[in-house]
């Protein structure tokens, strides 16, 4: 359960689109109660997911202004948050184009019993409304008047927040962001991670691409090491299997922290699928039966044959 006592001290509201101007934020004034328990639930929601069992680690700011920013954001005084504020709905806007979907970037500041956070949150019409984002945004219409037409608390795709005593370098992602969604961290400089039960899929693909004979005993060996890190997992696997050596595992690892989720963490307890596709034929399984039972053999015709090894009579079923 989030912080009971947050309370919001600073909120700015901010259109942004591809094609938005760019206005210097002001302090929201009066924040309604209505308003106040929308924003605190949208930071608990976000601060629930990063405590979920198969949430990705915490993103990090690879953009040292970007740091600086949320830092303003979370310490800073009126005149910081508010630079801090227009510099973030400018980056934002710099970022967007005619696919990505207009909103208002919210930029907040809650304290509570567990100490400060910053925040800020890209909130979207999910439903049809006269209202717009424009009146919003200028004060003509009160944001208490409309939350329940806005991303509700849990279904926010774009929130960041950095909070007391989270190391300088983190801040926690929403986790739900789509292929378009990325525009959001690269805004503000954040990288984001795999969930860890992503994680051994792209493993054993990374050792295919790097040694194919290696893939079978790695993946029998995977479900015997414990959830770790990346480096944790792979140095364990080593241990397991000789011919994964160092100078392998080096590059295993140098080509996971550089896909655009890199992975960071592995749940090794996670099952892994091996797919054989060719046609309209599949013959799929556990990672480590496929790399056992099955042999895939070039023929001096150049066609290929995949030879399956049962220890009984199989079947054929029909659907």
């Amino acid at each position: 359960m989030g912080d009971l006592t947050l309370d919001i001290i600073f909120a700015t509201l901010s259109l942004v689109s591809h094609d938005a101007s760019l206005r210097a934020p002001r302090l929201e004034e009066e924040i309604e109660d209505e308003v106040r328990t929308f924003f605190v639930e949208h930071i608990q929601a976000l601060q629930t997911m990063s405590r979920k069992s198969d949430s990705p680690p915490h993103g990090r700011f690879v953009d040292v202004e970007a740091q600086s920013l949320f830092q303003a954001l979370h310490m800073g005084n009126a005149p910081e948050f508010l630079n801090s504020a227009g510099t973030l709905t400018k980056r934002l806007i710099g970022r967007m184009n005619r696919s990505t979907n207009r909103g208002l970037l919210a930029c907040v500041r809650a304290e509570g019993d567990s100490g400060r956070i910053g925040a800020a949150l890209k909130l979207e019409i999910v439903s049809p409304t006269g209202t717009t984002l424009e009146e919003l945004a200028s004060g003509e219409i009160r944001l208490a008047s409309v939350t329940n037409v806005l991303d509700q608390p849990g279904d926010l795709q774009k929130g960041a927040l950095v909070a007391s005593g989270m190391p300088a370098e983190e801040v926690v992602c929403g986790d739900t962001l789509t292929y378009q969604s990325r525009y959001f961290p690269e805004a503000f400089g954040i990288q984001v991670f795999a969930r860890p039960s992503h994680g051994p899929s792209a493993f054993l693909k990374a050792v295919a691409q790097s040694d194919t004979q290696l893939a079978g005993p790695v993946a029998a060996a995977l479900p015997q090491v414990k959830p770790g890190t990346l480096r944790e997992v792979v140095g364990e696997i080593g241990e397991h299997v000789p011919a994964f050596d160092m100078g392998t595992q080096a590059g295993v690892i140098d080509a996971l922290e550089h896909i655009p989720r890199p992975i960071a963490h592995l749940d090794t307890s996670k099952r892994v699928t091996a797919v054989i596709e060719q046609g309209d034929v599949t013959i799929k399984g556990p990672a480590p039966v496929i790399h056992e039972a099955v042999q895939l053999r070039e023929r001096p015709d150049g066609t290929w044959e995949a030879v399956i090894s049962f220890d009984r009579e199989p079947k054929i079923i029909y659907r």
